[in-house]
């Protein structure tokens, strides 16, 4: 292997590792609102109880405020 192309090649990882580290810091903490979903049913029907009970869990796996 051409040591040139070695190094040529570290330095594309190195880029691409240093690119998606800086990215991920970017985003920070998303979303940083409360997340509103909209049923389009009565409350206290089926699909509103079952999108509550889904959304309940869903807030505490994501640690955010998730409205219906």
């Amino acid at each position: 292997m051409n040591p040139m192309r070695a190094v040529r090649m570290a330095a594309g990882v190195a880029g691409l590792l240093i690119g998606t580290a800086l990215a991920a810091v970017a985003q920070g903490s998303y979303p940083n609102r409360a997340i509103h979903i909209i049923v389009p049913y009565p409350a206290g029907g089926i699909v509103d109880i079952v999108a509550r009970a889904i959304t309940e869990q869903g807030g505490r796996d994501w640690k955010q405020t998730i409205v219906v």
